[in-house]
């Protein structure tokens, strides 16, 4: 029996949104914080949340997708151009602790996210406003908001 992209993709949906609800439930039992200080349920619901939402998508998109397929053309998409795409992109990853020391949080993320977007064929002004807005989105989360330094 040969599976479609499709039902692959229908199934990886309910898995992320299962492993979402195990995250939810098993965060629900975490200590709350004095004074209204996020606990340490908040990043691990939000991970959660992420899986939930990412399932949720991943289940409805066919039946509202305005496309209609035929998946019986569909050729897998791995490859080895892919898994060389996905190593590089490990490495680059791998770099931030010794660029982290001369270019910061924010210049040595940045440089790491427009490296993978470019990485991954994303138009080079695109994979920089992409990677600078998520970096400071970040470090202003962290610093500001949750009062934690990078």
């Amino acid at each position: 029996m040969k599976m479609t992209q499709t039902k692959i993709d229908q199934m990886s949906g309910i898995l992320f949104l299962l492993f979402g609800i195990i995250i939810w439930i098993y965060t629900r039992n975490f200590p709350d914080l004095e004074e209204g200080y996020p606990g340490p349920a908040l990043f691990p619901r939000l991970i959660g949340s992420g899986f939930i939402l990412g399932g949720i998508i991943l289940v409805i998109t066919p039946f509202i997708s305005s496309k209609v397929t035929d998946d019986s053309d569909e050729k897998s998409h791995f490859s080895l151009l892919n898994l060389g795409k996905l190593v590089i992109g490990l490495f680059i990853t791998g770099l931030y602790p010794f660029i982290q020391p001369y270019l910061g949080f924010i210049g040595s993320i940045s440089l790491i996210g427009f490296a993978i977007g470019f990485l991954l064929n994303v138009k080079p002004w695109l994979a920089a406003l992409v990677a600078l807005s998520c970096t400071l989105i970040v470090y202003f989360l962290f610093t500001y908001l949750l009062g934690v330094p990078l």
